[in-house]
């Protein structure tokens, strides 16, 4: 069930949303817990049936083991049992998250290097399976450290399940959700907050069903198509992609920040305008912001702990292996690894750059950024290695020059001019203080406009989907 489909917009949510607050209406907050849970395991269980089962027994067996680390920590006053058991919980995610997505990935690279026969099994990769993964490992780690208090079953399947977030985030930390759930002035209605996610969903449908599947068109010419490709027309592609994917992705980010508003829940910002960074260090703290937080806090800051000295040069040797590791946290193809290596390289380039204080112009500051994330975008984007090497070759070494196709450069131009000069989600909220006439007008024009132009059938899925 697609975010940008009239089931989920006209039927799922709506029945969601009316059930949620009527039982809250009438003080039943247990039921109405059950009712959103309920509502996430059926959206969860939309997609594929088979899927469920290993995603219930993930959300239960995790919770098992926070509770042992709990009363491990409680009773005894070395942690080594608990820390044992953290180790075996997280290795189980780990072992599963492999299986399902790395395996075939690991055997074909092995069969490369010692030349067996290798023919890839056919999985089923269940559904968000790096995210809710991911989320509760934090889980786990938090709450060997003691940051986690315990929570009860029903909370905690809640923040793992909760539907507006569960596929492709924002990746939300258990204290930003889990005490919300809580609050009794979160157990009525705001109309204030209900006017903004309404406002905010509807922007996020409007990047995906105008922008980026209208980029799609082009970038999937140039990404899919076979033969030569001229050097203006690879161009076009990448940076059709490019700007595809930061449409695509920050648009499901804000209509899940604004789905959880219609349910008094403040889920974290994602995007912060990465297009307008000078630097790489700048786009990742604007780029996927919760993903960015995790790669900095559990991985990156444990790889650097793990050195007996702490210096310059092991804290760029940390970042490159973090980057290489959230490279291929995104897919089981060498491809990935070489994008989050491309990242990881140019984090430790500016570090180095600041390091120096050489200066300069924030225009070519600006224009090596985007060039350097474009390029990596392409390996991140091609199919296979023929398409990476059609593209790279039409970029750089091209048979021909070929003639710009206008329709796709003014869909450029016109999307860059929406990247700089408008308003970033985040920026609307703060300027978002009450629902008066206007913001009311907007967001029913707003909303009005994004579902007319819904597809009725065959609804393209989000990018982050595959991930």
């Amino acid at each position: 069930m697609l975010f940008n489909s009239h089931l989920f917009i006209l039927l799922f949510l709506p029945i969601t949303l009316i059930g949620y607050w009527v039982l809250n209406e009438f003080h039943l907050r247990p039921l109405a817990m059950i009712w959103l849970l309920f509502s996430s395991i059926v959206f969860y269980a939309w997609w594929n049936l088979s899927y469920l089962p290993f995603f219930i027994s993930s959300i239960l067996t995790n919770y098992i083991f926070s509770k042992i680390i709990i009363n491990l920590l409680t009773r005894d006053k070395v942690a080594n049992r608990a820390r044992w058991v953290l180790g075996v919980g997280i290795s189980l995610n780990l072992i599963f998250l492999g299986y399902f997505k790395y395996s075939n990935f690991l055997l074909s690279t092995g069969s490369l290097i010692f030349g067996y026969s290798f023919t890839p099994s056919v999985l089923v990769l269940p559904l968000a399976i790096s995210f809710f993964t991911i989320q509760q490992i934090v889980f786990l780690v938090d709450t060997f450290q003691g940051l986690s208090p315990g929570v009860s079953f029903l909370k905690y399947s809640v923040y793992v399940s909760f539907f507006p977030h569960l596929i492709a985030g924002p990746i939300v930390l258990h204290n930003e959700l889990i005490p919300q759930l809580d609050r009794k002035r979160l157990q009525i209605f705001d109309s204030t907050l209900g006017v903004k996610g309404l406002l905010l969903l509807s922007i996020g449908l409007l990047k995906k069903v105008m922008i980026a599947d209208t980029l799609a068109i082009w970038a999937t010419q140039g990404f899919d198509g076979v033969g030569a490709i001229t050097f203006i027309d690879a161009w076009i592609a990448s940076i059709c992609y490019s700007l595809q994917l930061y449409f695509d992705f920050s648009g499901y980010s804000d209509m899940a920040v604004g789905i959880a508003l219609l349910f008094n829940i403040q889920l974290p910002t994602n995007f912060r305008s990465p297009y307008q960074a000078v630097n790489i260090i700048n786009f990742w703290q604007s780029w996927h912001i919760t993903l960015s937080r995790f790669i900095t806090n559990y991985l990156y800051v444990p790889i650097l702990k793990s050195f007996a000295k702490i210096d310059f040069k092991r804290s760029m040797i940390a970042t490159l292996v973090a980057m290489l590791i959230a490279g291929l946290w995104h897919g089981a193809d060498w491809r990935f690894i070489i994008f989050g290596l491309m990242h990881g390289i140019g984090l430790v380039v500016n570090h180095i750059w600041r390091k120096r204080k050489t200066p300069i112009p924030l225009v070519l500051a600006w224009l090596l950024t985007f060039f350097w994330v474009n390029l990596a975008f392409v390996f991140f984007r091609a199919p296979n290695w023929k398409s990476v090497e059609r593209m790279l070759s039409g970029m750089f070494f091209p048979d021909s020059l070929g003639l710009p196709n206008l329709q796709a450069v003014f869909m450029i131009f016109f999307t860059y001019a929406t990247v700089f000069f408008a308003p970033n989600t985040e920026k609307i909220q703060i300027r978002f203080q009450k629902p008066g006439f206007r913001w009311i007008v907007v967001t029913g024009v707003s909303l009005a406009v994004a579902v007319g132009a819904l597809e009725f059938e065959n609804a393209n899925e989000f990018l982050y989907f595959k991930f």
